[in-house]
């Protein structure tokens, strides 16, 4: 199990940048795809890492 946090988040500019090269939200994007369409037992997965989508 993995504990997300506002902790984990990127704090200083040059962390931003770098994380705004992860395809973070094309990623959860996936697996919101593959959760409406063949994997509803997910569900509680995917909502934890969506919630991060703003400042992954």
């Amino acid at each position: 199990h993995f504990k997300l946090s506002k902790e984990q988040c990127p704090m200083t500019e040059q962390e931003r940048n770098q994380m705004s090269k992860v395809p973070y939200s094309s990623t959860v994007g996936s697996l919101m795809y593959a959760m409406v369409c063949t994997r509803p037992d997910i569900a509680h997965a995917v909502g934890a890492v969506s919630r991060f989508m703003s400042d992954p």
